[in-house]
């Protein structure tokens, strides 16, 4: 997880609990987070209706690796997207 008040990885449960309590009155670091999650390679998916938050990605990183599921159709051109980059999502 990304505490997105520092931009920094956090771990365990302690971590994840103040990071969450932190985030309540905290500014959110929006880019920072997605900057460090693209640099270790991440992929996004955006569940739900709209792409909001795809949109705002994009706008950091047009390359960054990112889908939209809203419906059964858009879930199933999302994995195979994510099969066509990552070829062990198709042997699991």
């Amino acid at each position: 997880m990304i505490d997105n008040v520092s931009a920094e990885p956090v771990r365990s449960a302690s971590e994840i609990r103040d990071a969450l309590k932190r985030q309540l009155l905290g500014a959110v670091r929006w880019r920072s987070s997605m900057t460090m999650l693209i640099e270790a390679g991440a992929a996004f998916v955006e569940l739900g209706p709209g792409n909001v938050l795809r949109g705002l990605l994009r706008s950091s990183d047009k390359q960054a690796r990112a889908w939209n599921v809203d419906d059964p159709e858009s879930l199933q051109a999302t994995l195979a997207g994510m099969s066509a980059e990552t070829p062990a999502l198709e042997e699991s």
